[in-house]
């Protein structure tokens, strides 16, 4: 799945659907291998606005996330109605596990309510084997960050995937 970021002027367009609807069908990719990032703190400004938005694109087939969760004033009551598959928890939470008695409380708080609403849960900024090592036990469905790869070029993301390839095969 490739995930983009997707701005409230776009998500707020009219035409977005037919757009992406287009690039799938152009391209031939599969609509669930499309992941729209919305932000937290954009949701939370607009999701009245946005939740046919995103219905119509849910429908279509795409997997839907926010991004950020945590560095917003979110509302449960939101969260709970929105058509998202998966959430990503900030760094700002992840960074400091697992030493840091707050962060875990929250960590922990966020991944029971999360898993309790039935959405998968990324950990952003996932750093080192101790944090990873807490995210597992703690049964964090995903992360990404530097302790799987540092940022790269995209000519070499063939390399770095053809190499993961190999070990999986």
């Amino acid at each position: 799945r490739i995930a983009v970021n997707v701005a409230y002027p776009q998500l707020s367009n009219e035409r977005l659907e037919s757009d992406i609807v287009g690039i799938l069908k152009d391209t031939g990719l599969d609509p669930d291998a499309l992941e729209l990032e919305i932000t937290e703190t954009m949701l939370m400004g607009n999701a009245a606005q946005l939740m046919h938005s995103l219905q119509r694109l849910r429908q279509v087939g795409i997997y839907l996330s926010i991004d950020d969760f945590g560095t917003g004033y979110s509302s449960l009551a939101y969260l709970k109605r929105l058509p998202v598959d998966s959430v990503k928890v900030d760094r700002s939470f992840i960074k400091d596990l697992p030493n840091d008695p707050d962060d875990v409380a929250i960590t922990r708080a966020v991944l029971a309510l999360l898993h309790s609403l039935k959405r998968n849960v990324v950990a952003e900024g996932v750093e080192n084997r101790e944090q990873m090592q807490f995210l597992v036990d703690h049964h964090c469905d995903e992360g990404q960050g530097f302790y799987f790869s540092a940022a790269i070029p995209g000519d070499s993301f063939g390399d770095l995937l053809g190499d993961e390839m190999r070990v999986v095969q």
